[in-house]
């Protein structure tokens, strides 16, 4: 296997792990609140973070009463804090109760079957999807629903597309947010680019996934968001695939230098020196890629962290070196 071939390989398994933050980014809920429509359930779901016990019990009680006007926005919102508990079986059941009642009003409707679209990314269920797609479809095309709630329902769908995985369904939905968003600046369309990147680079489709990524660049820049090192690393990742190894280094040596500034998590650290490293060897940069391995190597072992593949390539370089004894300690 020649070098190329190997950092190839290499890369394309990667590529489910660099699309995950930027398909879950919308995924885990954050409260359970209710839409402003509903005032009496989005006054007791506010309560949740000081007493979590106290309103599930109001929004069960309001969920009891079926002639109470806002029992469906109190089912949503017990859905979601059942999702935040992590209660899968529960969940499950409270959603298909909800799902079989008619619904109440488009943005109810729009954000019961965004929360189901999270219950099944949750649990990997698929079964039964295919009944789920046409309700969200009209729901995310009816204009009496804000765009961000019709967007983020569409951002669920994606996400679960990719899980199953249906990629080119979820590049068509993530072109339908895309659309739905415009051009201004949000951290919705940021999100929308960055999943669009990662969805087509999966499907080597590389030059749209160039385009998305770079375009996520501008957006963040616009927003004022530190640099998007994760971005900065799936386009080396790329580069690197496609043996652009000058573009590679360029993109793996900004992150680099860019996450110096930021407050990255172990795991991202070791992705970018792991993959600075990459694409040093690929550009033949023997003494560059020598020692950003070796500093990949200390990082992961120093924070517990894999370093399967950092080993794997340092092992190669040293052997490309005609040092056989080193590369096998």
């Amino acid at each position: 296997m020649t070098n190329q071939t190997r950092l190839r390989a290499a890369f394309r398994t990667l590529l489910f792990q660099l699309m995950l933050l930027p398909v879950l980014a919308l995924a885990t809920p954050a409260a359970p609140a209710a839409p402003t429509p509903y005032p009496t359930v989005n006054k007791v779901a506010k309560g949740y973070g000081a007493d979590p016990v106290g309103t599930v019990a109001a929004l069960e009680l309001i969920y009891a009463n079926p002639t109470h006007p806002e029992r469906a926005a109190a089912g949503r919102a017990l859905l979601n804090t059942l999702l935040i508990k992590k209660q899968a079986a529960e969940a499950k059941a409270l959603a298909a109760d909800l799902l079989a009642a008619p619904p109440t009003d488009a943005r109810g409707e729009a954000k019961l079957l965004q929360l189901e679209l999270e219950r099944r990314y949750a649990a990997g269920d698929w079964e039964g999807l295919e009944a789920i797609e046409p309700r969200a479809t009209v729901a995310s095309q009816d204009t009496t629903v804000p765009v961000e709630a019709r967007a983020d329902l569409l951002h669920h769908l994606m996400t679960v597309y990719s899980r199953v995985p249906r990629l080119e369904d979820a590049s068509r939905t993530l072109e339908t947010i895309i659309t739905l968003l415009g051009d201004k600046p949000s951290q919705r369309l940021l999100t929308a680019l960055r999943a669009k990147g990662a969805i087509h680079a999966m499907q080597s489709q590389f030059p749209p996934a160039i385009e998305a990524l770079v375009a996520a660049l501008r957006v963040g820049e616009a927003l004022g968001e530190p640099v998007d090192t994760g971005v900065l690393r799936n386009l080396t990742g790329i580069f690197i695939y496609l043996g652009e190894h000058a573009r590679a280094v360029e993109y793996a040596e900004r992150a680099e230098k860019e996450q110096r500034g930021q407050s990255p998590t172990p795991e991202e650290r070791m992705g970018v020196l792991s993959v600075l490293a990459t694409a040093y060897i690929g550009a033949g940069n023997v003494e560059q890629g020598r020692r950003w391995s070796q500093e990949a190597l200390a990082f992961g072992r120093a924070n517990q962290l894999p370093t399967g593949g950092a080993l794997n390539n340092y092992g190669h370089l040293l052997r490309d070196e005609g040092q056989f004894a080193e590369a096998l300690v």
